[in-house]
């Protein structure tokens, strides 16, 4: 009975190439960086045809307290969320704004998937949404043209000379990565071919 494994955590489906034109582009902030920690805001802009047809946005309440590291980071504190619904309210109704579109995030395979497989299986869902990640879909870019000195959200969207309000705010930081994915499409057809 000790010696049994933990059931493997869930993996997102990946959509590697970037042969689209609509999705649902996602971020999350959480109370921290560790399997442990809780969401505590959804950001979410749907684009058909490349064009921005809808948003989603809500702060969480979360079972554990903020990190002073993550309030620094976000603005988000403790009395900002504690009127806020709970995640178990919240995630259905992103589940369905986001319904089976390919979800778009920056880094979307490592941090923000993981806590979307592991609260959508808590609390019932079935999360099967292809992901495109942005981070890995720069990585590629920049290793044919080598002119990123930085693979971050803030420093892409600084380069592209994307314009966000507030970054480390989930819908800032979902719209970022929109603008950001037809960015590196348009620059890697100019540059980075063959």
């Amino acid at each position: 009975y000790l010696n049994q494994k933990r059931p493997p955590k869930p993996k997102p489906a990946e959509h590697l190439l970037p042969d689209f034109d609509s999705f649902v582009a996602v971020d999350l902030e959480t109370t921290g960086l560790s399997d442990r920690d809780e969401i505590i805001e959804f950001g979410a802009v749907r684009i058909t045809n490349g064009k921005l047809d809808g948003y989603f946005s809500s702060l969480v309440c979360p079972a554990r307290p903020i990190s002073p590291r993550t309030t620094e980071l976000t603005g988000i504190t403790q009395t900002l969320v504690n009127d806020a619904p709970e995640c178990y309210e919240v995630l259905p109704e992103f589940l369905k704004f986001a319904g089976d579109s390919i979800l778009l995030g920056h880094n979307i395979l490592r941090f923000d998937s993981k806590f979307l497989l592991r609260d959508s299986a808590k609390y019932g869902y079935s999360l099967k949404n292809p992901m495109f990640d942005t981070l890995s879909y720069a990585r590629r870019v920049n290793s044919k043209i080598q002119l990123f000195t930085a693979l971050n959200l803030t420093y892409l969207t600084e380069f592209f000379d994307i314009d966000v309000q507030k970054h480390h705010r989930a819908y800032e930081d979902a719209l970022a990565a929109a603008h950001l994915y037809f960015k590196l499409r348009a620059f890697e057809a100019k540059f980075g071919k063959g």
